[in-house]
């Protein structure tokens, strides 16, 4: 997902022997330089073995810019959500509690979707998040086993990343599903909705 204000940017996949364009910009200033990244002289180094590994690396890297971009979508319609309910709250008005109400369901609604992804944390104090199968959990896990293994991408790393990307299209599926028919009915209500914030006050005695 999108880094938020002030937090650090997380690592992107491994880089691999070759030269990199690297390119700066802040408001109108721009520059770039080119940056050679090169093999670790103490490692035998295969040039075929690396170009495997690119390969499937960007196989990977694929379902990653997917769940990124749902990721993205969901927090983003998250915040709306609450945005909205925040407006509203407070309001004596039916229609508003009628839409903090609905902008409330759509939250849940979301949390359960990224709990496929993320997985589903225990309110139990110490169990934090046991193993539950998702697609991030694959992907690292198929990323780990290329990187980590000295030869290449065999079978083995061949069905991860197969498992990880039927485990990326049924997130999808469910994200794309929310998106075609639960979010436009909310959006739609609270597009209608007309909210007078202001009360009348009569005056004081």
């Amino acid at each position: 997902p999108k880094p938020k204000n002030k937090s650090d940017e997380r690592g992107g996949l491994t880089a691999f022997p070759g030269t990199y364009k690297a390119v700066v910009q802040y408001g109108s200033f721009k520059d770039s330089v080119n940056v050679a990244f090169i093999a670790d002289p103490r490692v035998p180094f295969s040039a075929e073995i690396y170009a495997e590994k690119r390969k499937h690396i960007d196989r990977i890297a694929i379902s990653v810019q997917k769940l990124t971009e749902a990721m993205d979508r969901l927090d983003e319609s998250n915040e709306i959500a609450a945005r909205i309910s925040a407006g509203l709250n407070g309001l004596e008005n039916a229609q508003a509690k009628d839409l903090i109400k609905q902008a409330k369901a759509q939250q849940d609604s979301i949390k359960k979707i990224k709990e496929v992804l993320q997985g589903k944390r225990l309110d139990k104090q110490g169990y934090g998040r046991p193993y539950q199968l998702t697609a991030t959990g694959k992907l690292n896990e198929a990323q780990g086993s290329i990187l980590n293994k000295p030869s290449k991408p065999g079978l083995q790393e061949i069905k991860l990343i197969e498992q990880a990307e039927q485990l990326t299209k049924e997130f999808i599926d469910k994200v794309n599903a929310y998106f075609e028919k639960e979010w436009p009915a909310f959006r739609k209500k609270a597009e209608e909705i007309k909210v007078n914030p202001f009360k009348d006050y009569q005056p004081i005695n």
